[in-house]
């Protein structure tokens, strides 16, 4: 992950602080029809998609695009983000990717590794990805923005088509991470682990949103992740296919509680997982699943909260339509189960 960069970055950071007067730029880099063979870093390449960025680029506000059509390009090499820093004194705010490339037989419209909107050792807000098009075959997948030390803030991504073969992520925080979206309306997604609007090492999971409106996924869907407390995340599904075991989750805590989580389901199919509003080790407590149509197969069915080793109270589980294999509940818990509430007017369940 942004391997070759580092060292790149590192030389100009040093080259900065001996520099008096410095005054951040910002690059606008359009990469169309042709082959590259390095990273495309919005701060890190000039606007020829060939030299090296002169000092004084700035890792916010940046733009790229990478365009191509059938037989004629682009490969990229390695990653591809509209921003990048490991200083930390800089966080990485308002780059933007564009990416709509379409594959051939030949392999051209290929990125060979992973696509960001910004990537930082600090606080990434703000970041935009979108994927139209073309094959995108990094190990790790395709974010907004993504944070190795800070939190993740706003960010972005929106996949229209293509192919990815990672896992891909609205924003991705060690620390917190806050209203970050990913959008999904066409392509296949055939990742291990699967789609995340917001997910979190360390720090909470809030308000953050993912939205289904068709294509394929391989694994699991979340809202918002945590180790810790995820707190008024949402997921909604319209259509497409979710394929992963476990199934799908506005908001998934592995040590904490989880509190106002929305799973809205109007269409789409989840073949092999489960539905629920909100899941945590912990207390969960106003969580929701309001189901409309779709298809539901996993072995638990769908259940507005449920918590593993607390109390579930006050979550609520609606359906007007769809069809579910398994059972229905308003909240599960290991400990007390209070004020939950099981609403159905339509639909099927077996």
């Amino acid at each position: 992950m942004i391997e070759k960069y580092r060292v790149k970055l590192l030389l100009i950071f040093c080259l900065i602080l001996n520099i008096s007067g410095y005054s951040s730029i910002a690059q606008d880099i359009v990469i169309k029809d042709r082959v590259v063979d390095h990273e495309v870093i919005g701060n890190g390449i000039l606007p020829d998609g060939a030299s090296p960025a002169p000092v004084g680029v700035a890792p916010s506000n940046n733009n790229v695009t990478i365009v191509g059509t059938a037989g004629n390009g682009p490969i990229a090499g390695l990653d591809v983000a509209g921003g990048v820093s490991e200083v930390a004194m800089e966080n990485v705010v308002s780059n933007r990717v564009d990416i709509n490339i379409v594959a051939d037989g030949g392999g051209a419209g290929t990125i060979t590794g992973d696509v960001y909107g910004g990537w930082g050792d600090l606080d990434v807000i703000n970041n935009k990805l979108k994927i139209t098009g073309g094959n995108i075959g990094g190990a790790e997948g395709a974010y907004g923005g993504s944070s190795v030390k800070g939190k993740a803030e706003e960010n972005i991504l929106e996949i229209r088509g293509g192919a990815i073969s990672a896992d891909v992520y609205g924003g991705v925080g060690d620390l917190d991470v806050i209203k970050n979206k990913l959008k999904i309306t066409g392509g296949n997604i055939g990742g291990a682990l699967g789609a995340y609007g917001g997910y979190s090492v360390k720090g909470k999971a809030e308000e953050n949103i993912l939205e289904m409106e068709g294509g394929a996924i391989s694994a699991d869907v979340y809202g918002g992740w945590s180790a810790l407390a995820v707190i008024k995340n949402k997921l909604k599904i319209t259509a497409g296919n979710i394929k992963g075991k476990r199934g799908a989750y506005g908001g998934y805590s592995v040590t904490g509680k989880a509190e106002e989580n929305i799973l809205e389901m109007e269409g789409g199919a989840i073949t092999h997982g489960d539905a629920i509003g909100g899941w945590g080790d912990l207390d969960v407590i106003n969580n929701k699943v309001k189901i409309t149509g779709g298809t539901i197969k996993g072995k638990r069915g769908a259940s507005g909260g449920y918590s593993v080793k607390g109390k579930a109270e006050e979550n609520i589980l609606e359906m007007e339509g769809g069809a579910i294999s398994a059972n229905v509940y308003g909240g599960r818990g290991a400990l007390d189960v209070i004020n939950n509430k099981v609403k159905i007017t339509g639909g099927n369940i077996k």
